[in-house]
C-alpha cells in the first residue's frame, strides 16, 4: 500500500496510521473470509460492518496510485556530470 501511495516518506503521519489500520482491517477481512470458505463460523453482521471500515479507511488514504518523485536534485546532477566528464 505504501508504495502504491508514493512511498512512505511522500505521507503525513496521519496518513501512515491510516494505512496501518487499513492493513490490520484487510487482515481480519482476509482472516474471516478464509474461516468462511473453510466452513467455519462467520458472523456477516461483524463482515459486512469491517468491510465498511476498510471502504472508509480506504477512501481516507486515497484508491489511486501516486507516482513517487525519482527526479535527481541539482546537486546530484552536476556532480553526475563531473565524473562522467573527468
Amino acid at each position: 500500500m505504501l508504495a502504491d501511495l508514493g512511498g512512505a516518506d511522500a505521507l503525513s503521519t496521519l496518513k501512515l496510521h491510516a494505512v496501518d489500520h487499513l492493513a490490520v482491517v484487510d487482515t481480519v477481512l482476509n482472516c474471516m473470509a478464509a474461516t468462511y470458505l473453510s466452513g467455519g463460523a462467520f458472523d456477516p453482521a461483524s463482515f459486512g460492518t469491517l468491510i465498511n471500515s476498510y471502504r472508509r479507511l480506504a477512501a481516507d488514504v486515497g484508491w489511486d496510485r501516486a507516482a513517487k518523485d525519482v527526479t535527481p536534485d541539482l546537486e546530484d546532477m552536476i556532480e553526475h556530470h563531473q565524473r562522467v566528464a573527468a
